[in-house]
């Protein structure tokens, strides 16, 4: 396909799009990703995607039209062949096993004695088993294509006062998720902290030396050990220390007393219970048939699904960042250099030495992956600088073409502990590392990620301009019963920061009362 048939595609269809920081390497992981839910599921469901990237900051598009495809073979499975998507999960969880088996050996291990030839042998591993996990499970963002008045439809007897906090509870993933699960091992260690003599006293004065408790710094090491990714993200991986951990744990001994920690805990530690309680209630009393309950536990599973499907991104990126270590370190390239090369580079440089030029790198700072199905078969062509930036507006020309005065409107992804309509001044982020985001102002992003959470737990609300109920922002929203209006699909571009907005948590309203001229 030439850049003149990308473009007619581009021109022919509607978009669904999501942004994040992320690196040209980390890209490769799933460039293909809804092609390969083709492939794996035998069954043509979408048949292109592109992703644009531009100084580490990703655009992804998906046809829309595709995502209700997929959103109409999830109903049809869920009511005709409930083992049909029971399989995937399994062949995706025997996927997931797979990549914890590496991440915990290049955890603990150097890759200072791979040959080149080894370390492309390890990374085209890590590509290959990144497609085969993303091709079975990015059918969960057939979901996003849900709008309120379908999940309405699933629910006729729930009244119109009920229906967020009920869709929340039916949407609530069972399990822990992996932030819930660093979190009561988080608890567990600061109970640990304050059953330590002393440990309370030094806390407070801010004077806490771990090498004085013994018991804790081991836990707290094999905490480290267990979580230290969760904040890594799409563009680079984020080594958390003991240090970090200690801070955390200090904090809690010093603004919770025991007993509310244990609750925390007992809560964390008893959710599948409660939830699978929660839901049979609601199914009860609201009179719910076979093909709803049928359809909202594929919605907590596909929640759970996306969940997991993050985990083993950022456990993939860092075993990824480790192997760029290495290359740095072999062929003295800087590291911020090599977050611009493609997989491709990778191989070349170590199968063959073959360096990029100075040239070649800047070309790659702007660019533009399209990838599509020819004859069952996936193809991906690149367009650079100039090309790419006109792709790019071609996309988005589609997705913001309607008019805006102000007022937008989204899908009440969480309402919090408040409901009813809040207000607060909004700052949209793009970049989660750099931006000084200030406890109670509203986060307004494309969409979060893992390396957002720390911005949305000092949220007042939290705005996106992409998402479904099992997006990573509505799952965390939950979680941390932070408001949060998702699906707006421009609010990145239609708001400033610094405006004051209004939020209305039943109708999903956002509306701005003061704007920053």
């Amino acid at each position: 396909m030439n850049k003149e048939q990308i473009f007619k595609v581009i021109k022919a269809n509607r978009w669904i799009e999501e942004e994040t920081p992320a690196s040209n390497c980390s890209v490769d992981l799933f460039k293909t990703c809804y092609l390969d839910v083709s492939k794996i599921y035998r069954q043509k469901i979408f048949s292109s995607c592109a992703y644009y990237i531009s100084d580490n900051y990703l655009y992804e598009w998906s046809r829309e039209d595709e995502t209700k495809v997929a959103y109409d073979l999830v109903r049809e499975k869920s009511i005709s062949d409930k083992r049909y998507f029971s399989y995937a999960m399994e062949k995706f969880a025997g996927v997931s096993r797979e990549i914890d088996i590496l991440f915990r050996k290049f955890r603990d291990s150097s890759l200072s004695g791979f040959s080149a030839s080894r370390l492309n042998t390890v990374l085209k591993n890590i590509i290959k088993m990144s497609r085969q996990m993303l091709g079975y499970s990015i059918i969960t963002e057939a979901l996003d294509c849900l709008s309120e008045a379908d999940y309405i439809s699933y629910l006729k007897n729930v009244p119109s006062t009920a229906f967020q906090s009920v869709l929340h509870t039916l949407a609530t993933i069972e399990n822990l998720s992996f932030g819930e699960r660093e979190r009561l091992d988080l608890l567990n260690c600061a109970l640990l902290a304050i059953d330590e003599d002393s440990f309370k006293e030094a806390a407070v004065k801010n004077q806490v030396v771990l090498a004085d408790f013994s018991r804790l710094a081991e836990a707290i090491k094999k905490h480290t050990d267990n979580f230290f990714w969760i904040q890594s993200g799409y563009k680079k991986a984020v080594y958390l220390n003991e240090e970090h951990f200690l801070a955390l744990i200090v904090d809690l001994v010093s603004q919770k007393t025991k007993e509310e920690i244990e609750v925390e805990r007992n809560e964390l530690q008893h959710k599948k219970t409660a939830v699978q309680k929660d839901v049979m209630a609601i199914e009860k009393k609201y009179q719910l048939g076979p093909e709803d309950r049928a359809f909202f536990q594929l919605i907590r599973d596909f929640s759970f699904w996306q969940d997991r499907r993050k985990e083993n991104i950022l456990k993939l990126i860092f075993c990824i960042d480790k192997i760029i270590n290495e290359v740095e370190r072999k062929f003295n390239i800087p590291k911020k250099e090599l977050y611009y090369f493609l997989v491709d580079d990778f191989s070349a440089l170590l199968s063959s030495g073959k360096r990029l030029s100075a040239k070649d790198i800047n070309k790659r700072k702007k660019i533009l992956l399209f990838s599509y199905l020819k004859d069952n078969h996936i193809k991906t062509e690149i367009l650079y600088g100039e090309e790419a930036d006109r792709a790019k507006k071609m996309f988005q020309a589609k997705i913001h073409q309607e008019s805006f005065i102000k007022e937008l409107r989204g899908f009440v992804a969480s309402t919090g502990n408040v409901g009813g309509i809040i207000s607060g001044k909004a700052r949209i982020v793009f970049n989660p590392e750099s931006e000084d985001f200030q406890k109670g102002e509203i986060l307004v992003v494309g969409m979060t990620r893992p390396e957002y959470v720390h911005l949305m737990k000092k949220a007042r609300a939290i705005i996106t301009n992409e998402g479904g109920i099992t997006s990573h922002a509505a799952i965390i929203s939950r979680e941390l019963k932070v408001p949060c209006i998702i699906g707006t699909k421009t609010a990145t571009g239609k708001l400033k920061t610094g405006d004051l907005v209004e939020m209305d948590l039943e109708k999903g309203i956002i509306k701005i009362i003061n704007d920053v001229k």
